[in-house]
């Protein structure tokens, strides 16, 4: 794995790709608007000073985590995909899946990544690895494996690397609360 990754509890799906699915694969799936700070916020006003500008600052990130946490579990509920243990960085996913997949062969992951509003991607990777885990528990799936990202748009991007600065910036707050 990368040197940067998170893990967590993603839900995901994959499906198998043809080289002709792969050949007619467009561009990226995420769209939307720029979300920009009102221009009060840009210009400090009513805003004594740098500190208390950081304390409005965590608050909001604070109550804008409980929201995403309560819109994934309703998505959660709704969902067609149970959520997985996944590692992911920038390059590549690893996940446990159950039944072995082909090195090389690639598939379209169904990704689902909590940010506000969470965001489903769908991204081509291809596999690199997949290996048998020795007494997985009862239930539970039989290999891990190892994806990378082969055609990854600037949004698609974007989404992971947010969604990770996002993980990183909780971790460090939990850290910190601890």
């Amino acid at each position: 794995m990368d040197a940067y990754h998170v893990e967590a509890l993603l839900p995901l799906a994959l499906r198998p790709l043809s080289a002709a699915d792969l050949a007619a694969r467009g561009a990226t799936v995420l769209e939307g608007p720029l979300v920009e700070l009102p221009r009060a916020a840009r210009r400090g006003d009513g805003v004594d000073g740098v500190e208390e500008l950081k304390e409005r600052i965590g608050a909001l990130e604070k109550k804008v985590d409980v929201l995403i946490e309560l819109l994934l579990r309703k998505e959660r509920k709704d969902a067609r995909h149970a959520a997985a243990p996944v590692a992911l960085s920038m390059e590549r996913v690893v996940f446990a899946w159950p039944e072995r997949l082909a090195p090389g062969a690639s598939f379209e992951l169904e990704l689902q990544l909590a940010l506000l509003p969470p965001t489903e991607l769908h991204l081509v990777v291809e596999i690199v690895s997949c290996e048998a885990v020795e007494d997985p528990p009862a239930g539970r799936s039989a290999f891990q494996v190892e994806a990378r990202f082969a055609a990854l748009g600037e949004d698609e991007a974007d989404a992971i690397h947010r969604y990770l600065l996002t993980c990183q910036r909780r971790a460090r707050r939990a850290r910190g609360a601890a």
